[in-house]
């Protein structure tokens, strides 16, 4: 490894301990706020502040980036799907609840006569 890759190893490194750091001030942040702070208007001002500053080095950090190339695929997949016709989609329906009755009329069926031979063991 030269000095070069050596040295860019070193600065993002000390830039993730440096944006985990600032993440752990703006959490710590948030109760003492809204303990020492009495104005609202001010509470609700911080607040956004801390958000937006989380959200700012939410953007710089590779699962942000990991996370919009996922998205981004995804659109993608979305496209190539071929889609069921509306015809397909209402015959496939039918048949499901055609099987449905079938299957409630066949277990309705079972039932009785399964009550009737316990009744009449009783």
């Amino acid at each position: 490894m030269n000095k070069k890759s050596k040295l860019n190893k070193n600065k993002n490194n000390n830039k993730k301990y440096i944006n985990i750091f600032i993440i752990i001030l703006l959490i710590i942040a948030i109760p003492i706020i809204n303990y020492f702070i009495i104005n609202t208007l001010l509470k609700i001002s911080l607040f956004i502040i801390i958000i937006f500053n989380l959200g700012f080095i939410f953007i710089k950090t590779n699962y942000y980036k990991q996370m919009i190339s996922f998205i981004q695929e995804t659109k993608t997949e979305l496209k190539n799907i071929t889609w069921s016709k509306r015809k397909e989609i209402i015959q496939s329906t039918l048949a499901v609840l055609a099987i449905i009755l079938c299957t409630s009329i066949v277990l309705w069926i079972i039932d009785s006569i399964l009550t009737y031979i316990i009744s009449k063991i009783i």
